[in-house]
């Protein structure tokens, strides 16, 4: 066997071992993630009879670290070691998750500890994933970002469409709580990958003192980008209607279109052969288009696909949430990956947490606003028309970035270091 394909076979991707490492725990944690998506809302409806606001308002608290202590949780990923945040945000989740299963054995359960569940989970959520996005810049040469993320995306592909094909089954094999074992483990797997990280090349230089004025300055490099406004106010848009359509989804699936849970891990694995996809598309993109541009095509793409969940209720509503879901995974990869390369290439990295984490806050509000909202609206209004109201709304965030020529140039003097 040649060097060239010895080298190849140790590193795949090319992006050296601690890219490997990282990409490695990230598609495992994802894979278990996705069946704990998949189980708490299932508990909820099937298990404690949940009602539709019970179930959005689950979905909602999720969100809520992020909203609260997001810029926070910022600063921490500019001022720790990174590995040391991956590591602890890992086992946390693990112990919260194992806490379910066990308190069901033991008949002590509840729906209110779903809440809290959800609520933990959402918060060691946020710092891997704000911790993560910092990390890809420290380990990838900046022309070879997109490259990564490209890859790290298709990773988590992976691991979402394994992930919700198994949950489907495991919950109907073994029941919601302990397919939820799946998760545990695989946060367990993803910190013991991490722990081989190189820690001392993952260290801040010069970390931030922690303090208000820290996080103030997160907030100033923020306000002067044009370009990150921009990208955070048309996720807020895309959020905010798809929040409503997510919130109300599995209630919609399982209660209105009468499909089995087996049936929903299927069509929900077409959105991860979508996002899959996706990965391939925007290799291929990136060389043709400008980031700028894929931005403004997939968002306006994302919002008017969303329109196929409410339509699922007039023909056959398994084959048209599969083409949703290939659809909608397809475009939202494109969307993610560019986006977060964008915001890579302008943010400092001494701030790379802090504006992140300032950005999620921001999108965030929009998860359990649309959630709560959407288990509102759909008491007085009914579920359907609800979804097309959340489907319109998701529909507008192309606005944000429109005129395409005036919103290239904003995000080409970002790109320079010109913004203002």
């Amino acid at each position: 066997m040649g060097a060239d394909k010895l080298q190849k076979i140790r590193d795949p991707f090319g992006l050296g071992q601690q890219y490997q490492l990282t990409w490695m725990a990230e598609t495992i944690n994802v894979l278990g993630s996705q069946v704990t998506l998949l189980a708490i809302p299932t508990l909820a409806v099937i298990v404690y009879n949940a009602s539709a606001i019970q179930v959005t308002t689950l979905l909602a608290v999720s969100y809520l670290p992020s909203m609260l202590i997001g810029p926070l949780l910022g600063l921490l990923v500019d001022s720790i070691s990174l590995r040391r945040l991956l590591i602890i945000s890992d086992l946390a989740a693990a112990l919260t998750v194992a806490t379910v299963p066990l308190l069901m054995a033991f008949g002590l359960d509840s729906l209110l500890y779903l809440y809290v569940v959800g609520a933990l989970i959402g918060l060691f959520q946020a710092l891997h994933e704000l911790s993560v996005q910092s990390l890809i810049p420290a380990l990838v040469p900046e022309q070879d970002l997109m490259r990564g993320n490209v890859d790290l995306e298709g990773g988590r592909s992976v691991g979402r469409m394994s992930g919700w094909s198994l949950g489907g089954t495991l919950v109907q094999v073994v029941g919601a709580s302990w397919a939820m074992l799946i998760d545990m483990a695989s946060f367990l797997i993803s910190a013991a990958l991490l722990w081989r990280l190189n820690d001392s090349s993952l260290r801040q230089t010069a970390p931030p003192k922690l303090g208000f004025q820290s996080v103030l300055d997160g907030l100033r490099m923020f306000s002067r980008s044009s370009t990150l406004i921009r990208l955070t106010m048309g996720t807020f848009t895309l959020n905010l209607g798809g929040s409503v359509l997510g919130a109300l989804y599995l209630f919609y699936v399982y209660r209105e279109l009468q499909l089995s849970p087996s049936a929903v891990g299927v069509t929900v694995t077409l959105n991860y052969l979508g996002a899959f996809l996706g990965v391939i598309l925007a290799r291929r993109l990136v060389k043709r288009m400008p980031l700028s541009l894929m931005i403004t095509i997939s968002s306006a793409v994302a919002g008017l696909v969303l329109f196929l969940i409410p339509l699922a209720s007039y023909g056959n509503s398994f084959i048209v949430l599969l083409v949703y879901n290939l659809i909608f995974g397809l475009v939202s990869v494109v969307w993610a990956v560019t986006s977060v390369t964008m915001r890579q290439t302008i943010i400092p990295h001494h701030l790379m947490g802090r504006v992140n984490a300032t950005m999620r806050a921001i999108g965030a509000t929009s998860f359990p606003i649309g959630a709560i909202v959407g288990g509102v609206a759909s008491s007085f209004f009914g579920v359907l028309p609800t979804l097309y109201a959340a489907a319109m709304l998701a529909s507008t965030a192309w606005i944000w970035f429109f005129p395409p020529t005036r919103w290239v140039e904003s995000a080409q003097r970002d790109l320079a270091g010109e913004s203002t």
